[in-house]
């Protein structure tokens, strides 16, 4: 059987990217094993707004080549209440 060459058997940046892939959906879908930053904006909308927000980052899964052109889910956006929302994940230690 022949695999693929963006295998992570075959390619060690797929195998790394699939790393990176897996601790950002882990992290983005608890929040747990990280630190969660919001900037001043998103502060001010309010307890409510900030929950809401959170849950649509936790369960964001709109990825395609266009916004996620490497494959490690770590940038989303979305509409919340007539605005666009964007998130990133920044990985600060090495996966």
């Amino acid at each position: 059987m022949n695999t693929p060459p963006d295998t992570p058997r075959e390619n060690p940046e797929a195998e790394k990217r699939l790393r990176i892939r897996t601790l950002n959906d882990t992290f983005r879908a608890s929040f747990v094993g990280g630190k969660l930053m919001l900037t001043s904006g998103i502060q001010a909308l309010g307890a409510q707004n900030i929950q809401e927000i959170s849950r649509e980052v936790q369960t964001f899964d709109d990825f395609t080549p266009d916004n996620d052109p490497h494959g490690e889910h770590d940038f989303g956006s979305f509409d919340h209440a007539g605005q666009k929302i964007f998130w990133k994940m920044i990985i600060t230690t090495r996966p």
